[in-house]
């Protein structure tokens, strides 16, 4: 045995014998060295001890104590290990039986909360997105399926089968089971989905589900389907008095479930259609003429304004009664008036390009909904339907003196002078939040200055090339989204529009900086303002123009905060803070 082995052996005897030690003493010692270093203890008191020896004996004592400190380490070390290999050997089993021992009412509860969070990452994802429907079914599924005691829980909370869907696998079995779970479902439908299906039909679909004045949302995906509205008032006879969120989409759209792969060339719907033409030309003698009911108004070739939605369709919207309805949402479809007198959010997004939108028609909408109090505008693709437009409009705005809340959104070939013959339909006066996002994809630089000119001119200027006011908002926030190059849009136009706007956010990367100072001459009570993602903005005409503002209104102003992408800035942040003191907040 090498002289190091018996070292070692030496330093696990004293470690041992230390241990005894402790153990003698009820593992408690006040005094460590009593245990570590007793020879050293002794000699050190030792009057007749030499100088030589005390030196040797706490050299002897400090090499053994190093020595019992590599074994402690090496100790540790294989404990650690082992340890960690025991973790990894038995944490599922214990995991396992821990939650398994919990109550089932604890098991329940953290159910729910395991269905609210997955329910808020989709809303966060696409905010308003159908899909929030349909993924916690998926997710009640799969907890039903761990173990028969869990399926025993889940089969008894509500909340986790608050979705019904056609779209899934074996859904005649399915469905009743899921509507004895839930008493007020939300029923997504995609109507081209049933209508090339060849097990369950649409009809037979409703008939499974509780009756419709229990519903509580219905979302509706169809690409001019003749039957679902039809279905939808057999079962309901026009009465869903529950209904909260109604959602009308013309169209494919991506919140469909990818189990319901809709045939895009809808040779079903046109198989039906042929059908149908056939007998219609048989009941008129053969001149092959309808009543024109049926037919899809898709304004492709037609003189006149189109809702994209069948006349009948509309007819029959018109009749029904939607008493508690609070959310309402429209997709490449123009509202007909509807009985929905508690409507309190309205979303209508518009992306068909060759449509002439009956504008008419909208504004006959709004004047149906006075309790409205959020809304919102997409349009993507949207040219200009003067033609159509003016024929019938009201003569004053439709006034909604709930509404509060406005978020306009415009991308791609979306013309300004449609966005201002929209916006011209209301009066915006009790508007208090504004939000507007432009979208330009183009990498031509002067196709970028021209567009988001033409959508903010149209923005800013009603028809009568008047300044369009919005007297009372508080928050404005405009977002202009580009890659290309710098541009300069006509921001005066747009700050003229809400003179009392107190809350201001910028989100311009790409844009070049607006004025501050006339900012704050047309915005005399702004109070904080924050920049977000405003790469392009110069190094010092924005200190120079704060610097230039009259002090009494920088006075008033609370906070100045610089958000994300503001590196281009940092050069001016000492003469920011100089300028505004504790007001400013750099977080770039």
């Amino acid at each position: 045995m090498s002289s190091k082995d018996l070292e070692g052996t030496r330093s696990i005897a004293v470690f041992l014998d230390s241990l005894e030690t402790l153990k003698q003493t009820g593992l408690v010692s006040e005094n460590g060295w009593k245990i570590w270093c007793m020879d050293w203890l002794r000699t050190s008191r030792d009057a007749d001890a030499s100088l030589e020896t005390k030196v040797q004996v706490a050299k002897s004592s400090l090499h053994q104590m190093k020595s019992i400190a590599r074994v402690l380490s090496s100790v540790s070390a294989s404990l650690e290990s082992s340890i960690d290999y025991v973790v990894k050997q038995s944490c599922d089993i214990i995991r396992s039986f821990e939650f398994n021992a919990l109550p089932d009412d604890i098991i329940a509860r953290i159910f729910e909360l395991y269905h609210e969070e997955y329910r808020n990452v989709i809303d966060v994802v696409d905010e308003g997105d159908a899909s929030d429907w349909i993924g916690p079914f998926r997710a009640a599924n799969v907890l039903t399926q761990v173990n028969q005691r869990f399926r025993h829980i889940a089969l008894h909370i509500p909340i986790l089968w608050d979705c019904v869907s056609g779209t899934t696998r074996h859904a005649e079995e399915m469905i009743p089971t899921l509507t004895a779970r839930c008493q007020n479902p939300n029923i997504s439908i995609d109507c081209d989905f049933f209508e090339g299906m060849s097990t369950l039909s649409g009809a037979e679909f409703l008939r499974l589900l509780p009756p419709a004045s229990q519903w509580r949302g219905l979302a509706i995906c169809h690409q001019g389907s003749r039957k679902f509205f039809k279905d939808i008032q057999v079962v309901s006879d026009g009465r869903l008095d529950s209904l909260l969120d109604l959602r009308i989409s013309h169209g494919r759209e991506p919140w469909i479930s990818d189990e319901a792969e809709v045939d895009e060339d809808n040779e079903s719907d046109e198989d039906d259609e042929s059908d149908e033409d056939d007998e219609e030309e048989e009941e008129d003698g053969g001149d092959g003429e309808g009543d024109g009911e049926e037919g899809v108004d898709d304004g492709e070739g037609d003189d006149d304004a189109t809702s994209n939605l069948a006349e009948s369709y509309s007819a029959l919207l018109a009749t029904w009664r939607f008493p508690k309805l609070k959310r309402l949402t429209w997709e490449d479809t123009i509202p007909s008036p509807v009985d929905c007198p508690g409507l309190q959010e309205c979303r209508i997004d518009l992306s068909v390009n060759d449509a002439g939108w009956d504008l008419h028609s909208l504004q006959q909408f709004f004047a149906c909904v006075p309790q409205l109090e959020i809304l919102s505008f997409s349009f993507t693709d949207i040219v200009s339907n003067k033609a159509y437009s003016n024929n019938q409009i009201l003569e004053e705005p439709v006034y909604l003196t709930r509404l509060r809340s406005l978020e306009i959104y415009a991308a791609g070939k979306a013309r300004g002078s449609f966005l201002r013959e929209v916006l011209d339909l209301l009066d915006m006066s009790a508007v208090s939040f504004l939000k507007v996002s432009l979208l330009h994809s183009s990498g031509d630089s002067k196709a970028l200055s021209v567009c988001t000119r033409d959508w903010l001119l149209g923005f800013a200027f009603a028809d009568n090339l008047h300044d369009r006011d919005f007297p009372n908002v508080l928050d404005f926030h405009l977002c202009l989204h580009e890659k290309y190059s710098k541009s300069v849009p006509p921001y005066t136009h747009l700050m003229r529009c809400v003179p009392q706007v107190r809350n201001l956010v910028l989100n311009l990367p790409g844009f070049n900086e607006p004025s501050f100072l006339q900012f704050f001459e047309y915005c005399k009570e702004l109070r904080s303002i924050r920049l977000d993602d405003c790469n392009s903005f110069s190094l010092c005409n924005l200190a120079s123009d704060l610097e230039c503002v009259d002090q009494h209104q920088l006075d008033q102003l609370e906070r100045f905060e610089i958000g994300g992408g503001g590196a281009s800035l940092l050069e001016q942040k000492n003469r920011l803070e100089r300028c505004l003191g504790t007001k400013f907040v750099w977080k770039a």
